[in-house]
């Protein structure tokens, strides 16, 4: 992982996920809270796909996230994996 500080969160972070996708992009999903800017979803990504794991993942933040049936799908099927502060 980088040395890269992650600024202070809320008590509302959460990230939900989703393994195994339509495409060919990546084998897991992650969505994180809305205050996550595309920047940081992207740095969590790079990290993650240094990790020695033989899986591809695709971060966004809700925030930057366009498509409303998408969102409406996130909030309804994915899980959510971590949230700061229960």
């Amino acid at each position: 992982m980088s040395s890269r500080k992650s600024p202070a969160r809320s008590s509302d972070d959460f990230c939900h996920g989703q393994i195994g996708t339509h495409t060919g992009r990546s084998d897991v999903n992650l969505a994180l809270s809305e205050d996550v800017d595309s920047l940081e979803a992207e740095a969590i990504a790079t990290d993650l796909d240094a990790l020695p794991i033989p899986y591809r993942f695709e971060v966004q933040s809700l925030g930057q996230i366009q498509h409303p049936p998408l969102i409406e799908h996130i909030r309804r099927v994915g899980t959510c994996v971590y949230a700061r502060g229960g």
